[in-house]
């Protein structure tokens, strides 16, 4: 960890952004090693007076204030109220502790101590032994007996149930505040009155007496204790003698230390009561900023955030600054930088929006006068001639060269294309890379000599140059034109590229071979082995207004846009153009580093360059931004991800374990409020869900920590989440909820079998009526059949009794009558009866078919055949 340079607190402040998305950003000094980003009553805390900061096994942060207690969990804070004794207001909570068993302890003003577990609290009050006196800290020993230490001295010890309280009796000689420590054998260590040791043997044993009144310890990660005493800052083990490790310079008279922490990157964080917080990593003590200089409590969580309460500032989280921003409050004479470079003897330049050359020396810019040998012309860009000078593009006086003092002025007439240039760059062979205003022409320079290089019509100004790791020399244009450099001509490139020509901001070469292009418009373009691959925001990209593009040692490529720097490892971007993975890993800076405004500047190259150390420079509207890749920890942790509520038609809905979430069959919609919880960059956190039953595949849900659906159909679901923090990496376990919903009554298993046996036995009655229905017709038909054929059998009977037994006779007869030959007498008399038995044959055979013609089937016909047929039957 670099030596941290005390610095002069910021007293004003940038302000506190409004939203929620940004947190309420703290805006301290820019330049400082670390960074504090503050959340206040505006952004949900209970109150600005920030006594404990706790992180229990689940993720979630609880904060304790002197209005209540809050759960946090990045973006949104909770409140909770404490079950206390009748008559008793919010509680002012002092101290508060986590044990072993994850129960949360509270001690509190007024003579209280609260234990609050998923099952139950416990409230210690005056009547169980407490002091009413305020109480400072609150430890756990190796027994597990929790302690309480308070101001008037006294130490209070919780066990079982049991209150004891421990005073100059047991060994707490002298007056003031009683600190108590917890050391890594969980033995409790005390301080008071400028004296520090053990409880041991049930009482407390003094081990070391300091010279200074005010005497503050803390748990040492290497055994032992730290010791405040006044100033001085001291490492004490029993038996040995205190190792001094500094003086901190507090900057207030009546500066007192209000918490000690070492976190387990074995720093050392002093809190104070109003000169604010300081470090102490092992080299030397430095001041890290804070929102407040009265500093109550800090912690540390399980992502290796340092979190600071204060007393009036709300709360604090602390980090490692990975970009700092160098503007007026740092030293820097302006408020834009246009371009920069770094000479061969580590020197840094830069050039102002303004035209005016700078230079840093030392800790502090200033600006290039002529009596170092600038001619005071308005500059454009500045780039290192390899040999300890620099090159400085102008605008409309030319090139100019400055070494040691001495100024040189190329123009027009030494063989310069233009008056303005507007880009440099000097490749491995020392040869100077010159971009003009003009769009007609680029040129370069080598031992005093100028080469011209025709662009193609309408390329517009050369906005970036660059030299990839075969020493081909790219242009990229105004105008999106890719132009490289073979031999005296310029190869236009730009047909390999993007099929809509954009405009190009700034070039950038890395080892590995590629060949990356800002474009204005259309995110990051990369040439690799000869193929070139397009990376938007359907890949990860953070932005597709993208300013500058550089490297560092690491294989790490970072990316400035519009709107925030961010940085995406090499790997990654391999992956995705192999067809390996979808998007890259894109981890933001700025917003949540307090750098509300980090635009890049483009337009003039070179915009970004490396120091000697590692560092990277970039441009700004608002100064000059110095990447510390050094600093960078990559958050590794998995985020804990947990689905809060779910509201059914704005109603909380009851979450039933066995069964689960149950929705009426009418609801209208159903919302699912989700959450990650990590505390670096928590806006950039980036969710997943599914509700299994319903989604196909997992939806892409960005930032937003919720999900909704409509008018769900009846079925069983899991709703299921899943999350990534900053760094991209994803949680381990998903958030599960089962989700049932309920069926309509004419969608429930005995109506669909009571409207199927309905069904059935509606259709076996159609069936039984249509086939009765068909029998009948059918008897019905051979009923007429039948009476048919009765009819027919009795007009044969008929025909065959009257016409049969009339032609038997008439048979008869005529036989007779030709036997009778001989006698004509006797002949005549058979003929004359054959001719009246014939006649009653024929009216006999004229009744039957009277009879059987329908057309007589009327009263009128019968009545007629009645008249005739009634004298002929009573003739005789």
């Amino acid at each position: 960890m670099p030596k941290i340079v005390r610095i002069t607190l910021l007293k004003a402040l940038f302000g506190i952004w409004a939203s929620c998305f940004l947190g309420g950003l703290q805006a301290a000094q820019t330049n400082s090693a670390w960074f504090a980003r503050s959340w206040r009553t505006e952004n949900g805390l209970p109150d600005n007076n920030v006594a404990g900061v706790l992180q229990t096994e689940e993720g979630y942060l609880w904060v304790a204030t002197h209005n209540g207690l809050a759960r946090f969990d990045g973006v949104r804070f909770q409140q909770f109220l404490l079950p206390l004794p009748s008559g008793r207001s919010q509680p002012v909570i002092r101290a508060t502790m986590l044990d072993r068993d994850e129960r949360l302890w509270m001690a509190i003003e007024g003579g209280l101590v609260v234990c609050q577990s998923q099952t139950a609290t416990n409230i210690y009050t005056l009547d169980s032994g407490l002091p009413n006196f305020r109480p400072i800290n609150i430890v756990q020993g190796g027994d597990g007996a929790i302690w309480v230490g308070y101001v008037n001295g006294s130490a209070c010890r919780i066990s079982d149930g049991q209150v004891k309280r421990f005073t100059a009796h047991e060994g707490l000689p002298g007056v003031g505040q009683c600190w108590l420590a917890s050391d890594l054998k969980g033995q409790i260590w005390f301080a008071k009155s400028g004296r520090i040791g053990v409880f041991r043997g049930g009482e407390f044993q003094t081990l070391e007496t300091f010279a200074e009144n005010s005497v503050r310890i803390a748990r040492a990660g290497s055994g032992g204790v730290w010791v405040c005493a006044g100033r001085r800052l001291l490492k004490y083990e029993e038996g040995q003698s205190p190792v001094t490790a500094g003086e901190i310079d507090f900057e207030q008279s009546g500066t007192e230390v209000t918490a000690m922490l070492e976190d387990k990157y074995g720093l050392l964080w002093v809190g104070t009561s109003v000169s604010g917080l300081f470090q102490y990593n092992g080299k030397g003590i430095g001041k890290a900023d804070t929102s407040h200089g009265d500093i109550l409590c800090l912690a540390e969580d399980r992502e290796g955030n340092l979190w600071a309460g204060t007393g009036g500032g709300g709360l604090n989280r602390l980090r490692p600054r990975v970009i700092e921003l160098q503007g007026r409050e740092s030293g820097l004479p302006v408020d834009a930088v246009r371009s920069v470079c770094v000479d061969t003897k580590g020197i840094l330049w830069a050039v102002a929006q303004n035209g005016e050359l700078l230079r840093k020396s030392g800790d502090s810019w200033k600006s290039v006068s002529e009596s170092e040998g600038w001619s005071g012309s308005k500059a454009t860009c500045v780039t290192s001639d390899g040999r300890g000078g620099v090159w400085i593009g102008t605008y409309r006086e030319g090139l100019g060269h400055l070494r040691e003092g001495v100024l040189t002025t190329l123009r027009r007439r030494d063989g310069l294309g233009g008056d303005i240039v507007r880009s440099l760059m000097l490749d491995s062979s020392d040869t100077l890379w010159i971009g003009l205003e003009t769009s007609t022409r680029v040129q370069s320079l080598k031992n005093g000599v100028f080469k011209t290089f025709q662009q193609p019509p309408a390329s517009r100004a050369v906005r970036g140059i660059a030299e990839d790791a075969a020493h081909n020399v790219w242009l990229g244009t105004l105008s999106g034109y890719l132009l490289r450099v073979q031999g005296d001509i310029l190869v236009d490139e730009t047909p390999r590229t993007l099929k809509s020509m954009r405009p190009i901001r700034n070039l950038s070469a890395t080892p590995d071979g590629s060949l990356w292009i800002a474009y204005a418009g259309a995110g990051v373009g990369r040439i690799k082995d000869g193929k070139f691959f397009a990376f938007g925001p359907e890949q990860g990209i953070r932005d597709t207004q993208i300013c500058a593009i550089t490297d560092d040692d690491s294989g790490r490529l970072w990316i400035a846009g519009d709107h925030d720097v961010f940085r995406v490892g090499l790997e990654d971007f391999e992956s995705v153009a192999a067809g390996h993975s979808r998007t890259v890993k894109s981890v933001v800076y700025g917003r949540d580093e307090a750098l509300q405004n980090l635009q890049v500047n483009y337009g003039y190259s070179p915009s970004t360059t490396h120091s000697h150390d590692g560092r990277l420079f970039m441009t700004t509207q608002n100064g000059l931004a110095i990447v510390h890749p050094d600093r960078i920890r990559t958050n590794t942790i998995p985020p804990p991800v947990i689905i809060e509520s779910a509201l059914i038609d704005g109603q909380p809905g009851v979450l039933k374990v066995a069964e689960g979430l149950r929705l009426l069959p009418d609801h209208r919609k159903i919302e699912f409020s989700y959450t990650a919880l990590s505390f670096i960059a928590p806006e950039d956190v980036r969710f997943q869900y599914r509700l299994e039953g319903w989604d196909d595949k997992w939806v892409d849900s960005g930032t937003i920590r919720g999900a909704t659906y409509s008018r769900l159909p009846a079925g069983n679901y899991t709703f299921r989440v899943k999350a990534c923090n900053a760094d991209g990496v994803w949680s381990e376990r998903e958030a599960v909820m089962a989700l049932v919903v309920q069926p309509f009554f004419w969608q429930r298993w005995w109506f669909r079998v009571l409207v199927i046996v309905f069904f059935t036995s509606t259709i076996v009655i159609v069936v039984r009526v249509v086939s009765f229905r068909r029998l009948r017709s059918k008897l019905n038909i051979l009923e007429k059949k039948t009476a048919l054929q009765n009819d027919r059998a009795r007009i044969a009977r008929d025909l065959h009794d009257d016409l049969g037994a009339s032609l038997t006779h008439i048979a008869l007869l005529s036989e007779l009558a030709q036997k009778a030959m001989d006698e004509p007498n006797q002949a005549q008399g058979h003929i004359d009866q054959i001719f009246r038995t014939a006649r009653t044959a024929v009216r006999s055979l004229d009744e039957i078919v009277w009879v059987v013609n329908p057309r007589n089937d009327t009263l009128d016909r019968f009545a007629a055949y009645l008249c005739s047929y009634v004298p002929d039957y009573l003739k005789a």
